[in-house]
Formats: C-alpha cells, sequence, structure tokens
C-alpha cells in the first residue's frame, strides 16, 4: 500500500520523531537560536496531528531530545581540532552527466570542517548526522560508500570548497530505555538523563 498507493502511516513514529527534532535543535543552533525553543515550536506545531496519547509521547520524545541534546553538545565542544565551515548548509550545485545533460544536485548538508593535518594543510571533512536507536558499526562501514545522500553531499562540498579528505558519519543514539509502570514521565526522562 505504501509503495504503489501511496499510503503513508499516521500514527506516531517515536524514532522518526528523535531524528526530527534532533535535527530541528541542531539547526537552530546553527544559526545561533535557542535549541531549546525549537524543541518547543516542533512540539506545539506537530502535536495536532496526533491524538491525545500520542501528543503525550510525542512530548516524551521531546524531553528525551531535551536530556540527550546537551550531553551530545558537551562531547563535541570539547572537540577544539575542528574548525567548522558549514553547519545546516542548504547547497544547490549543478553536475553534467555525460550525455551533456546538466541537473541541478539540492539539499542541506549537516556540517562541514577543516581538520590540521600533519603536512600543514588542512583536510575537509563532510559530517553526516544520523539518529539511530541501535548502532551497527558493520552495517554503516559496508554501506556507507553506496550512501546516495552522502555521495551527493560529499560532491557538494567538493564542487563548493575542494576536495573532500573523508566523511564522519556522526550517529546520534537514541536511548532504549523503556518506562516503567507507574514511572513518571520526568523521572523516566531523568533515568534517560544517567
Amino acid at each position: 500500500l505504501a509503495n504503489v498507493e501511496a499510503w503513508t502511516e499516521t500514527a506516531l513514529n517515536v524514532p522518526l520523531e528523535f531524528g526530527n527534532i534532533f535535527h530541528e535543535a541542531l539547526e537552530a543552533q546553527a544559526r545561533g537560536k535557542s535549541w531549546e525553543r525549537a524543541i518547543d515550536n516542533y512540539m506545539r506545531i506537530h502535536a495536532k496531528n496526533y491524538d491525545h496519547d500520542e501528543q503525550s509521547a510525542l512530548a516524551l520524545v521531546c524531553g528525551i531530545v531535551y536530556e540527550t541534546y546537551p550531553r551530545y553538545m558537551e562531547f563535541w565542544n570539547a572537540d577544539k581540532e575542528k574548525e567548522y565551515v558549514y553547519r545546516e548548509q542548504e547547497f544547490a550545485v549543478y553536475r553534467t552527466l555525460p550525455s551533456g545533460r546538466k541537473i541541478k544536485l539540492v539539499g542541506k548538508m549537516d556540517a562541514a570542517y577543516y581538520l590540521p593535518s600533519r603536512g600543514g594543510k588542512k583536510e575537509l571533512w563532510l559530517q553526516e548526522n544520523k539518529t539511530k536507536g541501535q548502532v551497527d558499526m558493520y552495517m554503516i562501514q559496508n554501506t556507507l560508500n553506496q550512501d546516495l545522500q552522502t555521495m551527493i553531499y560529499s560532491y557538494a562540498l567538493a564542487h563548493l570548497k575542494g576536495p573532500v579528505s573523508g566523511v564522519l558519519y556522526n550517529v546520534i543514539r537514541r536511548a532504549q530505555l523503556r518506562i516503567r509502570v507507574n514511572e513518571s514521565h520526568k523521572d523516566f526522562i531523568a533515568r534517560v538523563g544517567d
């Protein structure tokens, strides 16, 4: 039904919502705005798409992002080697096909940065942020070279800034804890933070 009739599921999809909310926080911070307000705005705008129980679940997901995001930023702020040139950067570049036809590639890359190399020249890296419940390093390593999105972003970055040395596939892990019987949302979110 999804492929032939183009039906979509209307129920709350927790992994998808976690990723969307986390990216909203990243985009807000990249623009110098409040990541907290971005989460609140996401909740206000999207809650109306769900029934009462799903709104409660969406609020819980927002709470989990509230706990996860500062820890994520603390981790990356400790890394002083990266010199970011792009964060949440929209692009539109053209690619000429062997037939001579030009196609327009558009998107938004999560981040790009320079790292110092041993020879003194800076290396340009693409950073692709993903949220996942479980991290399968083997699968990621074996499929990244076939990831069309990452290839397009690498092409665009090379077109805009020069040769790309590599890709940092940055995986933000979504906690897999389950709320306990009679556990409040507040207590559960605190447990996720711990």
